[in-house]
């Protein structure tokens, strides 16, 4: 679900530009370094409201154009949710030459926390799997060349289609012990975020070691 970054690390839009413009509309943070590993404990706070498309919560490594050779190359892991208030716990992995796949891990519920996280198997380096509440749900995945070189991502987002009328979708994200993993097989540590992503009114409010992503009333 990273396509279309908007707005860029860092930058604040109007109003009404985001929640009337097409697209992705992001708030989270982003480290500056690569990593082995990111992890939080993901809570839906209210119900999402999502009047068209998607909104989303989740922890991931990589992004557009990160890949070897400006190829995009990512991997994540949260919860999503396309209406009605439901949540779907998902993970989703883009490698270069391959298709983007999304995979359903099952149903969430709002107000229950889930721990996830995306780790860089200790012994095999650029194969990583996905883990959610200490189990892991995948097998191993390559994504190539990504030892050191991927950042780490922890971000809320709101996605609608260039059809959609004037409207904002509405969540409420808690993002815990959000911690990253330095090397393969090392120890998590604190996440320093080196840039905030968000687009007003979208909102992060950093919250002792994680933050809370919010979107304006219905």
């Amino acid at each position: 679900m990273w396509p279309g970054l908007a707005p860029a690390a860092g930058e604040a839009g109007g109003a009404v530009a985001a929640c009337s413009a097409a697209g992705y509309a992001y708030a989270g943070v982003m480290g500056g370094n690569g990593v082995a590993g990111v992890a939080a404990t993901l809570t839906s706070a209210a119900a999402p409201g999502v009047s068209v498309g998607h909104v989303a919560a989740w922890v991931g490594v990589g992004g557009p154009n990160a890949g070897p050779g400006h190829t995009d190359e990512w991997l994540q892991v949260g919860m999503s949710s396309l209406g009605g208030g439901s949540l779907r716990l998902y993970y989703e992995v883009v490698a270069p030459g391959l298709p983007l796949r999304y995979v359903d891990l099952g149903r969430g519920a709002v107000g229950r926390p889930t721990r996830v996280a995306v780790r860089e198997l200790p012994a095999r380096p650029s194969f990583w799997r996905v883990w959610v509440d200490n189990r892991p749900v995948s097998k191993p995945l390559r994504l190539r060349g990504s030892e050191h070189r991927l950042v780490p991502v922890a971000t809320a987002e709101s996605w609608r289609p260039a059809a959609a009328k004037p409207g904002c979708n509405t969540f409420a994200y808690r993002f815990g012990r959000v911690r990253v993993m330095g090397r393969r097989g090392g120890s998590w540590s604190s996440f320093h975020a080196a840039w905030t992503l968000h687009r007003s009114p979208y909102a992060v409010e950093q919250r002792g070691d994680g933050f809370l992503a919010t979107s304006p009333p219905a």
